[in-house]
């Protein structure tokens, strides 16, 4: 499968801004978010981004466009980010999942620990 993931600049995240809206996403550039592509065949189909911040690593800003869900772009996203935190060094990993989301960050070991309107609050900590 042609699928290429890398870090990207928050430009490039941002010519996504249509999908995000379409799923009442948000899209916003954060002081030292890491961004991370996902390419199909060439061209972006799916993002995710976290950052460290004073309670731990969060992870945020997961999305893959419609018409590639089910090639697999979600996993490895995850797993190269979830790559990227470990060399982070923080006891803490969390995020605000959807329906969509959940069940990935689930099947990571990330337990629930509460809820945030339409989102669940994931956590994930180092044993």
């Amino acid at each position: 499968m042609d699928i290429l993931i890398k870090e990207i600049p928050f430009e490039e995240a941002l010519s996504l801004k249509c999908a995000f809206k379409r799923e009442h996403l948000k899209l916003r550039k954060t002081r030292k978010t890491v961004w991370l592509g996902a390419y199909y065949k060439g061209r972006l189909a799916g993002v995710c981004a976290f950052r460290r911040t004073k309670y731990g690593v969060k992870c945020k800003s997961d999305l893959v466009l419609e018409e590639f869900r089910g090639l697999g772009l979600y996993h490895r996203l995850f797993e190269k980010r979830l790559e990227h935190v470990l060399t982070l060094e923080t006891d803490r990993v969390y995020a605000y999942c959807n329906r969509n989301s959940r069940p990935i960050y689930e099947k990571y070991g990330f337990t629930q620990k509460g809820r945030r309107k339409r989102y669940t609050c994931m956590e994930w900590k180092q044993p």
